[in-house]
């Protein structure tokens, strides 16, 4: 009788080892696979400025297409900050003016 109990007691034992062992073995695995994600960085990018020319054909919204990037959220925050730099109250511009658009670069420049 002893015996039996010994070795259900003893199953039991490796039961609740071997979950254990399988919990921890998916936490470490968990672990590293956050480690290589959390060395995978991304590049930092500045924030620079340009000066476009305004063509006859040039609109807000072409030139903002050409220089957005995915710092914004939409194109039309891109150009709400266009117009905000330039002092602009609508989406027209004059031909043969010339306006400053922000742009971003993960090259560094001096």
């Amino acid at each position: 009788m002893r015996g039996k109990k010994r070795m259900k007691r003893r199953n039991h034992c490796r039961k609740h080892m071997m979950v254990f062992m399988v919990f921890a073995a998916v936490m470490i695995a968990m672990g590293g696979v956050s480690a290589v994600n959390a060395t995978e960085e991304t590049p930092h990018r500045y924030k620079y400025y340009t000066t476009v020319y305004v063509d006859r054909d040039a609109t807000l919204w072409n030139i903002s297409k050409k220089y957005v990037t995915d710092e914004y959220t939409d194109i039309r925050a891109y150009m709400d900050e266009v117009k905000s730099i330039n002092h602009l109250t609508d989406d027209k511009l004059q031909y043969g003016t010339k306006i400053c658009v922000p742009y971003y670069s993960e090259e560094y420049k001096s």
